[in-house]
């Protein structure tokens, strides 16, 4: 049996953190001692309204639905607040069907309201389908409407 002896080493302060736990985005308070990491702070400025200058402005994002987006080539689609404002018209502009299944996300500007759905079969090129209550039936048949294949 053979027994293996090392030095003692001796360590500093550590923190713990905990799997997912306890780390922090803010910066530490100041102080003199070591830190392993550095945080800036970079100005913000407004978008620059006509030529020249270099500037920042935070983008949009809009974090729904947790979806992975797919590519149908040149797939367009449009729509429209049917003639029943519970329903929605969405007309696929693109040459290419899409298959029975692809989500559409759709949104009305005006209101604000967006929703998602799957269509039950094929949409071919320049055809439409109707939404059946899908909208709360407050948006007026001008509303700005966008859809998408998601």
């Amino acid at each position: 049996m053979t027994l293996l002896l090392t030095p003692v080493s001796l360590a500093d302060r550590v923190e713990v953190i905990t799997p997912g736990g306890n780390a922090s985005l803010t910066p530490p308070a100041a102080s003199t001692e070591p830190s392993d990491a550095a945080v800036e702070t970079f100005p913000r400025t407004t978008a620059a309204t006509g030529s020249g200058g270099t500037t920042y402005s935070p983008a949009e994002m809009d974090t729904q639905p947790g979806l992975q987006t797919m590519h149908f080539g040149a797939a367009s689609l449009a729509c429209k607040v049917a003639s029943s404002t519970t329903d929605l018209v969405v007309i696929n502009q693109s040459p290419e069907p899409l298959p029975a299944g692809t989500r559409i996300k759709w949104q009305l500007k005006k209101e604000g309201t967006r929703g998602f759905f799957a269509i039950i079969g094929e949409l071919g090129g320049g055809e439409s389908l109707v939404a059946d209550d899908v909208l709360d039936g407050q948006a007026g048949k001008d509303d700005i409407c966008i859809a998408r294949v998601i």
